[in-house]
């Protein structure tokens, strides 16, 4: 899931250019739309740091299964 997170991080970068190319004039994100999306950047950003230090596969190492 925070894999997929990263995924939607990045995408809010295409969504933020998309609605300024269709209607400039109107703010990019609403109020709810802008917490989800910082709410993705960061569980992206999590993500990232837990991916590239080495505590993500801590994490499914820890799995019972």
């Amino acid at each position: 899931m925070l894999a997929g997170a990263m995924f939607f991080a990045i995408g809010n970068g295409v969504f933020i250019w998309a609605r300024k190319e269709h209607s400039p004039t109107e703010p990019v994100f609403k109020r709810l739309e802008m917490i989800v999306a910082v709410l993705l950047v960061v569980l992206g950003v999590l993500a990232l740091w837990m991916l590239f230090s080495g505590h993500l596969a801590q994490v499914y190492s820890r799995v019972p299964g």
